[in-house]
């Protein structure tokens, strides 16, 4: 198969200087409608992901009454969601989750997103991770605005302790470990016998990213993929080393 012929990495771009940035938007008790400003450092790529997730996403759904219309079976009871978005220049790691304005509406989330630069993204994803955790605590028990900025000020402040001490250690400690990925993936029950789920997913991605004739759109792909026992966090590491890897640089995840 044409990827693992044809194996890049990209998982830090060393051109860049490291960062970690944490910034979140959304519902909140503490305002009376949505934090259109967002709270944290609202960089360029976050203002830009929030336009696509949120303005013009999840927010015209939600007005439309679009998703009050499906069946009962086919909705979520709430909001509680972890997600990766990949390109060639950054990475955002996020969760939003249930959330309500100070006027008791409880049809949208609160969001909050880490962007990272010039780090690996196995080890972006598991430090975002534990970071928002404690941050969805502080937020939980924010008051007022000013209590939402100072939980966003601390998470900035992990942030940037953690990303010291990554660059302090050892590069060994910081190596890909795409043969370790896919060894799981081979392995895991939930993917059918002999991964056959897995297998199906790779051609399809590979499929799907192949070059396109001249005049021939690009085309986006969506895949629902059995969800594997054990820790989501480190389910959504694995995908993004073996996706990240893979892809060349053109294609966004």
């Amino acid at each position: 198969m044409k990827w693992f012929r044809s194996i890049k990495t990209r998982l830090a771009r060393r051109d860049e200087d490291p960062r970690l940035t944490v910034a979140t938007f959304g519902k909140h008790p503490a305002f009376p409608d949505h934090i259109e400003s967002g709270i944290g450092t609202m960089t360029p790529a976050i203002r830009a992901f929030k336009q696509r997730f949120y303005n013009n996403g999840i927010k015209p759904l939600i007005d439309s009454g679009a998703w009050r219309d499906k069946p009962e079976e086919r909705l979520l009871p709430e909001f509680d969601h972890q997600f990766v978005a990949l390109s060639d220049s950054e990475i955002l790691v996020g969760r939003f989750w249930s959330s309500r304005d100070s006027r008791g509406r409880a049809e949208y989330p609160f969001v909050a997103v880490v962007q990272a630069e010039g780090v690996p993204v196995h080890w972006t994803v598991e430090i975002a991770d534990a970071v928002q955790a404690r941050l969805r605590t502080e937020v939980g028990e924010a008051q007022s605005e000013s209590d939402l900025q100072q939980a966003c000020r601390d998470a900035q402040e992990q942030l940037d302790q953690a990303l010291a001490a990554m660059l302090a250690a050892p590069p060994a400690t910081l190596a890909p470990r795409l043969s370790e990925v896919i060894e799981r993936f081979f392995r895991e029950p939930a993917l059918g016998p002999d991964a056959i789920g897995f297998r199906r997913a790779l051609h399809m991605i590979d499929d799907a990213a192949a070059p396109r004739a001249r005049g021939v759109p690009e085309s986006t792909l969506q895949l629902r993929m059995p969800r594997a026992d054990g820790n989501l966090t480190s389910q959504l590491v694995d995908w993004s080393i073996l996706l990240l890897e893979t892809l060349s640089s053109e294609h966004a995840v």
